[in-house]
């Protein structure tokens, strides 16, 4: 729990960052309030505070939310499974998720002529995020000792 905890911390603070705006509704807020809720998890878990490790380029904001509102969803499976397992309290990070519209971005993203520069440029910075995770995961392994 500490290297997930750590290393969506950091991977959100540098998404925060970098978005350029124009971010579908909700997903600022979302962003926000993921970053707060982890924040308080890493100081309560003892977690050395990783969050401002890493220093990415601007972002398509389209390629932002798609990848912290499809974390959202993917922390909802991850939350269902923890309570099913019996694992109570929950970190905040899992019980206080507000979250932007998944279909605004959906409807965004499908008005985009798929041959065009900027859905090239989604795609790119999409992976652009991903690697941030992965960057962020590599800090996380050191700062919390290796456990993953």
């Amino acid at each position: 729990m500490a290297a997930f905890l750590s290393t969506h911390l950091t991977a959100f603070s540098a998404l925060a960052r970098v978005s350029l705006g124009g971010l579908p509704s909700g997903t600022d807020e979302a962003l926000a309030a993921a970053v707060s809720a982890l924040r308080t998890d890493c100081a309560a878990w003892g977690i050395p505070a990783t969050d401002n490790m890493i220093a990415p380029r601007g972002l398509d904001p389209l390629a932002v939310a798609y990848v912290v509102l499809g974390s959202g969803l993917g922390t909802e499976v991850i939350r269902r499974k923890l309570l099913a397992g019996g694992i109570d309290p929950l970190p905040s990070y899992f019980t206080n998720r507000s979250g932007g519209d998944w279909r605004d971005l959906c409807a965004r993203l499908d008005a985009i002529d798929p041959e065009s520069e900027r859905a090239i440029r989604i795609v790119m910075d999409t992976d652009c995020c991903f690697d941030i995770f992965i960057r962020a995961s590599a800090i996380s392994a050191t700062s919390t000792g290796g456990f993953v």
